[in-house]
């Protein structure tokens, strides 16, 4: 089978017996990696193919070098039958078929083999054989007919053919001992059986086998990378999804907190002093995108007036009991704890028993102010407790409570 292939291949004789030689050279070499052991045929026939191959673009570039004038007269060579021209592609055609099919052709078209011997030799039933063997070749025919050779129910005598005039003559399997059983012995270098041609060959095709391995490895390894490049890609846009998600909800709750302030806006204030201050004008700007005020309210979605409370030092005061008629009084600090100025914008109060006043609209940042607040007790009588809602802020508003109560006594 060997010696059919490169005869097959090579024109000249003597590559013919160099690949030959170089062939079983590499099987010594490289008998250790042939697993499965009964796969060694069809390993064989690649290596072979391979090698003849490389030995007759060697020849070529040889050719061309040297550009010879005449030819050396060559070793006669039995005729290869009536398809000279089929055996290059039936060796091309071959190498591409699956492996369980072109081991079958092997074995049994090739190297002559029953169908029972290869059964054997593969370790499965005889009828998986045949059918194996069937359908290699009309796939191998039908690759030939895409070149526009016909061969069809003539290919099992084609293939029988090559069995029949592939024998290897003395010469060639001579030398193939010997330069094997000197690389056996670990004495190729020394001995003398294995020439220069050969001994070229076999290190050729020995370091190809390598760099298709380190192919294969290398391609592993870039799928490797790409997957896990991807696999970071994917990480980080559900992270930037999920950021991009978050925010539109930050901001409903943002206006959630300003539609409730509205509403509060709306409701019915009584009028009595101070209760509601002229509202602020708008334009103040931002000095700082990031303020205080922003982070704070971001902070604290669920409580609107949680860093309005805050500012002040005290937000509850009861006054006790008091004589009806009364004039009760508090003065309630508030200290601009933030680094951007804070305006009042609005005073709310529950009952019109309370009257309040700031002493400053705008407060800078880390300046205190006070809110007055005077209680009259001639507007109630027995306990009573009022709720002041004192808002903070345009952009950002914030609304903090106060508390003030007090039980009046009919004189």
């Amino acid at each position: 089978m060997v010696w059919g292939v490169c005869r097959r291949l090579l024109h000249n004789h003597h590559d013919a017996e160099d690949a030959f030689q170089a062939t079983f050279v590499v099987l010594v070499r490289k008998a250790a990696s042939i697993v499965p052991r009964k796969m060694v045929g069809n390993w064989l026939y690649g290596v072979a193919r391979q090698t003849a191959l490389k030995a007759r673009a060697t020849s070529a570039k040889r050719r061309e070098r040297e550009r010879q004038q005449t030819e050396m007269p060559e070793p006669t060579v039995p005729e290869q039958g009536p398809w000279p021209h089929l055996w290059p592609l039936l060796d091309q055609e071959l190498s591409l078929l699956p492996d369980k099919y072109r081991v079958v052709i092997i074995l049994c078209d090739l190297e002559g083999k029953s169908r029972h011997e290869t059964a054997r030799h593969l370790d499965c039933p005889e009828g998986t054989v045949a059918s194996r063997l069937a359908r290699a070749r009309t796939m191998l025919a039908k690759r030939l007919a895409r070149h526009g050779l016909g061969v069809g129910a003539t290919l099992a005598a084609v293939l029988a053919e090559n069995v029949a005039s592939a024998w290897v003559q003395t010469s060639a399997m001579s030398a193939t001992i010997k330069a094997v059983t000197s690389v056996t012995a670990g004495q190729a270098a020394t001995s003398g059986w294995i020439s220069v041609k050969v001994a070229a060959l076999t290190e050729g095709v020995l370091k190809a086998m390598v760099m298709a391995k380190l192919k294969k490895v290398a391609a592993v390894l870039l799928v490797l990378c790409i997957s896990a490049c991807a696999g970071r890609l994917l990480t980080r846009q559900s992270a930037s999804g999920q950021e991009a998600k978050a925010e539109p909800v930050l901001r409903q709750n943002t206006d959630q907190s300003r539609v409730s302030a509205d509403q509060d806006d709306r409701m019915p204030t009584p009028r009595v002093g101070l209760e509601v201050l002229h509202r602020i004008k708008p334009g103040m700007e931002r000095k700082d995108e990031e303020t205080p005020t922003k982070r704070q309210a971001e902070a604290t979605k669920e409580d609107d007036g949680a860093w309005a409370n805050k500012l002040f030092a005290e937000r509850t005061k009861e006054f006790g009991d008091c004589t009806s008629g009364a004039q009760l009084k508090h003065r309630f600090k508030l200290t601009n704890i933030y680094a951007v100025p804070l305006e009042i914008t609005q005073i709310r109060v529950s009952c019109e028993c309370v009257a309040c006043s700031p002493s400053k609209q705008t407060l800078q940042s880390k300046e205190s102010a006070y809110l007055d607040v005077t209680m009259d007790s001639t507007r109630f009588s027995g306990a009573k407790r009022v709720s002041i809602h004192v808002t903070v802020g345009q952009n950002y508003s914030s609304t903090a409570t106060l508390t003030v109560s007090a039980n009046s006594l009919p004189r």
